[in-house]
């Protein structure tokens, strides 16, 4: 059975370019026992979303993974306006990952803009203060070693 990824690349996150945050999305059917050859990621940010089945992934370090389908995140996509309020409780045993597409907001009191990413470990509420018109992504995730 074929294994069925989408891979988001992400490079301006990284080193800032004024080009759109998202530049590239992948959607791949890989057949069993194929793949990719060993390739470069230089400043680029890659989210791998497996839909179905498991991949094996090896860097150039030789390092080996197996990556299998583990569909424990949840990605909210949202557009508010300037001078809005948002309230979101991170449930027990969850974090987040923040980027924010476009705008800027206060979150619990930190400035995060346009191209801004955030990892947010520890935190039961988090307060959004839109002081822009903005467009965030948020990633959900399970909390690790928490």
């Amino acid at each position: 059975m074929p294994i069925t990824i989408s891979i988001l690349l992400n490079i301006a996150i990284l080193i800032n370019l004024d080009i759109p945050p998202l530049i590239v999305w992948n959607d791949d059917c890989i057949q069993p026992g194929t793949g990719f050859p060993m390739h470069s990621h230089r400043d680029m940010e890659i989210i791998t979303y497996i839909r179905q089945g498991a991949i094996t992934h090896e860097d150039s370090l030789g390092n080996s993974n197996i990556i299998k389908l583990f569909q424990d995140a949840t990605l909210y996509l949202i557009n508010v306006e300037q001078e809005k309020n948002l309230d979101f409780e991170l449930k027990n045993g969850r974090q987040m990952y923040l980027v924010v597409a476009n705008g800027a907001v206060m979150i619990n009191k930190n400035r995060v803009i346009s191209r801004d990413a955030v990892f947010i470990i520890n935190e039961d509420n988090l307060y959004f203060n839109f002081q822009e018109d903005s467009e965030l992504l948020f990633f959900d995730l399970p909390a690790i070693n928490t």
